[in-house]
């Protein structure tokens, strides 16, 4: 193998790891083109069908928050979130509490508290709570719309959605 080749390979091997591991290079080329689309589209994919199922008839599957559960768990053992094992917990843990807060009060239905949850242990606890200001801000919105045209409850998931793309859009995940 000469020279010139073995330098090819090197770069090539770095730029893989460079993809196996973006948290090491948040702020670099590479994060920003591939990873960061990588670790999100799945989540807003995720989303998508259970907006559509929630819009429909008002349930979320629970392969959803399952899947969500899983993505969390390969990108944490991989190294390809910013979130530790611990911040999955938290995250888990936090989604999870908050979520049944809000089903005991009659806000949230048994899916949202699942969704809630998974996106808690995809995001960690610091990205859950950012991601729910943003949800909140979304279902308020859907809220006053739900009201002028009339109805009195509403499907909750599009403000998770809307909640997930904003934070995503402003820089988390």
């Amino acid at each position: 193998m000469t020279r010139h080749q073995l330098r090819y390979a090197e770069a090539c091997c770095a730029f893989f790891l460079t993809l196996a591991r973006p948290h090491r290079t948040r702020k670099g080329f590479c994060y920003l083109l591939l990873a960061r689309p990588m670790l999100t589209i799945p989540p807003l994919l995720l989303l998508a069908i259970a907006t559509f199922h929630d819009l429909r008839a008002r349930t979320i599957p629970d392969w959803i928050a399952a899947t969500l559960s899983v993505w969390a768990l390969a990108t944490t053992v991989w190294s390809a979130s910013g979130t530790s094992w611990i911040g999955l917990a938290a995250g888990l843990s936090l989604g999870f509490g908050l979520g049944a807060a809000a089903f005991w009060l009659g806000a949230f239905g048994g899916g949202d508290v699942k969704l809630i949850a998974a996106l808690g242990a995809v995001l960690g606890p610091h990205g859950l709570l950012g991601m729910l200001f943003w949800t909140a801000l979304a279902g308020g919105l859907l809220a006053l719309v739900a009201k002028w045209r009339g109805h009195r409850d509403l499907a909750y998931v599009p403000a998770i959605a809307a909640g997930f793309l904003i934070y995503t859009l402003r820089g988390g995940v």
